[in-house]
């Protein structure tokens, strides 16, 4: 009596773990470890997976009304560059690989036996998970009249070239359809550019000095990475005799580099106390000048210039004090200068029109 009791609960137990083993079964089951490379025969699908698939036909079996959601997962891991390319961005054929996955399960599923009408396909995530597919089993899905009919609605396989994310840009190749992304042709420049100034300089000669702002504007010739420029400019100083003064000068250098140039400059400053009063000094100045770009936008060009002129000559005239102009003999005095200047050029393009 006694083992009948004890073969009894066995039974009743071996039943239970069996019916907890199938629902769990018959939940949902996440079938992961596709492969990473492209190419490889397991990257949509994998073979140890069917023991899994027979499980949840064996679910479908046991209730008429329910069905099988699939799901294609895909990780974070990227695609060469053509590819993407190809499909349109990185996220499209993650997409499409994902997808390729999900078809694959269902491929599997009818030719284990399962009804085209008792299968969904879920879109994937747009989340980065892992390398698989996610099966569902929806129970109440199908109503149980129409569980054996077949399906009004079937799910269509993708063809083969667009299995997975390597056929199809081999079929995009195949059809010169893949071409690559066009290239960025820079604006054409011709050789002739004018350009605007704000020149802040500071001169030093014998016992005075002077601060002097002047606007400028400029032309310019180059060709083969060298260079000619012009400007002329006005401006005024802080020193009395060069209070308003007219300046010209000439450069000749090359590149560097595309955004550098280096060269050699004259400069040429008339000063007077007031416009329309006779010169009260001119200076002399060669020196040498360096820019670098700091922003191009195709036609038009931003730059810094700098220049030190350490070989200078200060011939004066006149001179004022208290505020009256004053005749003095002829002097001449060693000059040096330091300028720095923000300098905005324009490009004439190859037909020489004027920047837009």
């Amino acid at each position: 009596m006694i083992q009948r009791g004890i073969i009894a609960l066995s039974l009743v137990a071996t039943l239970a773990a069996t019916t907890q083993a199938s629902a769990q079964a018959c939940g949902e089951l996440r079938l992961d470890g596709a492969a990473d490379a492209a190419g490889d025969p397991e990257v949509t699908f994998v073979d140890a997976w069917r023991p899994a698939l027979d499980e949840l036909r064996a679910c479908l079996d046991a209730s008429a009304d329910t069905c099988l959601e699939v799901q294609g997962q895909f990780d974070d891991r990227s695609f060469p560059s053509a590819i993407e390319r190809s499909l349109g961005s990185a996220e499209a054929a993650q997409i499409q690989r994902a997808g390729a996955r999900a078809q694959a399960v269902i491929t599997e599923l009818v030719e284990r036996g399962v009804p085209y009408g008792r299968l969904r396909e879920r879109p994937p995530a747009r989340l980065a998970s892992y390398r698989g597919v996610l099966v569902r089993v929806v129970p109440g899905c199908i109503p149980s009249t129409a569980a054996s009919s077949e399906p009004s609605m079937v799910v269509n396989a993708l063809p083969a070239w667009l299995q997975t994310p390597e056929a199809t840009a081999a079929a995009l190749r195949g059809a010169e359809l893949a071409s690559p992304p066009e290239e960025v042709v820079p604006p054409q420049r011709g050789p002739w550019s004018i350009e605007g100034a704000a020149a802040f300089a500071f001169q030093l000669s014998g016992e005075t000095d002077a601060f002097s702002f002047s606007p400028r504007l400029g032309v310019g010739f180059s060709e083969g990475g060298a260079y000619v420029r012009a400007f002329l400019g006005v401006g005024t100083a802080d020193e009395l005799e060069q209070r308003a003064y007219l300046e010209w000068g000439a450069s000749v250098g090359g590149e560097l580099a595309p955004w550098c140039t280096v060269g050699a400059t004259f400069t040429h400053r008339i000063g007077t106390f007031r416009v329309g009063q006779p010169w009260y000094e001119q200076s002399f100045f060669l020196g040498l000048t360096s820019e670098q770009r700091v922003l191009d936008l195709g036609v038009v060009s931003f730059w810094l210039h700098e220049t030190i002129s350490p070989l200078g000559l200060r011939l004066r005239q006149g001179a004022v004090e208290y505020g009256a102009p004053v005749n003095i003999p002829d002097r001449m005095d060693y000059a040096a200068r330091f300028e720095a200047m923000f300098v905005v050029r324009g490009h004439l393009d190859s037909d020489a029109h004027a920047p837009q």
